[in-house]
């Protein structure tokens, strides 16, 4: 299963058996700082 999507938005959560299709800001932006701590740019200030 995918979280991320080719949109750039990010689903909220994994269940049993399928994904929560929700996409919330607050997904997508905890995405985006965990992809960037693991590429090195994120400074945590």
């Amino acid at each position: 299963m995918q979280l991320f999507e080719h949109t750039g938005g990010c689903h909220d959560g994994i269940g049993k058996s399928s994904i929560n299709l929700n996409q919330g800001a607050e997904s997508t932006i905890s995405y985006l700082i965990a992809r960037l701590s693991l590429e090195g740019y994120y400074i945590q200030s």
